[in-house]
């Protein structure tokens, strides 16, 4: 595997077996277009033909790996990948980009002193049989449709990100729920607005993208390796976590903000 050192956008990808060029790809999408969670309609061209694939060959022997490095060669001492411009687009605050913030350790220190937990609002994550398409698996419910200007109507999967809170009767009427709009401050810095919305109000979500929220607690269960791309949010999944509550609290420092805390229990042990 090589690493390109300068601008290419080839979308060519080439895949040997004994040594020996077996089947290329060349189109729009990229490798990552492999995942459930792929969001774009991709076209590619399967090549086998060997005169072709020997075409692709010379690509990447006259072209590509005069301008590249074997991936190896970019970890750091201690065998870490290095951060690339793509990796930095997978944050938070890179793919969502003028819609959430980051703040320091030391801002984030004075907010966790600034909460009073006997204000919190506690939520408890449902995933049970009922709620397969709800909630965190928001990811199986039915597509949305959509009408083309031709009036052809296309079925657009949900992306695995877009997640909600739904509060129940008790939690609605709970007197430490929080507004319709807020802005909050995460257990790990980051800054975003949420709504409530849906019949009375009972939908927690992020505002202007339904992905912010899935992605910053999805991505915890991810990182837990308690969670891969495309499978069920469970019960089970909760506790291999060791958390299954959402938890909000106003910031007392005059901002109107909340801090919102969904962190493993086994962070805390």
């Amino acid at each position: 595997v090589y690493e390109i050192s300068e601008d290419f956008h080839g979308k060519v990808y080439l895949f040997k077996e004994d040594g020996n060029p077996a089947i290329a790809t060349v189109g729009s999408s990229n490798l990552t277009g492999i995942v459930k969670s792929h969001q774009n309609f991709e076209v590619d061209i399967e090549i086998d033909a060997p005169e072709t694939l020997a075409a692709c060959e010379s690509i990447f022997h006259d072209l590509v790996i005069p301008i590249s490095r074997p991936i190896e060669e970019g970890k750091d001492s201690k065998g870490h990948e290095s951060v690339t411009e793509d990796l930095e687009e997978e944050t938070l605050q890179g793919k969502y980009a003028g819609l959430v913030g980051l703040i320091s350790e030391k801002e984030l220190a004075q907010v966790r002193l600034a909460i009073r937990n006997d204000n919190t609002f506690v939520h408890r994550i449902k995933c049970s049989e009922k709620q397969t398409k709800s909630n965190l698996n928001k990811y199986f419910s039915a597509a949305r449709k959509n009408t083309r200007k031709d009036g052809t109507q296309v079925e657009i999967p949900r992306p695995w990100y877009e997640a909600e809170a739904i509060l129940t009767a008790s939690e609605i009427t709970d007197p430490n729920a929080p507004p319709n709009r807020f802005i909050v401050v995460t257990d790990d810095g980051f800054v975003f607005e949420m709504k409530r919305g849906g019949d009375n109000d009972k939908n927690l979500e992020s505002a202007h993208n339904l992905q912010i929220y899935g992605h910053w607690i999805k991505r915890k269960l991810e990182n837990s390796e308690v969670l891969k791309p495309g499978d069920m949010v469970t019960e089970a999944t909760l506790a291999a976590y060791g958390n299954k509550n959402l938890k909000l609290t106003p910031i007392d420092d005059n901002s109107g903000r909340w801090y919102m805390d969904f962190s493993s229990e086994a962070l805390h042990s």
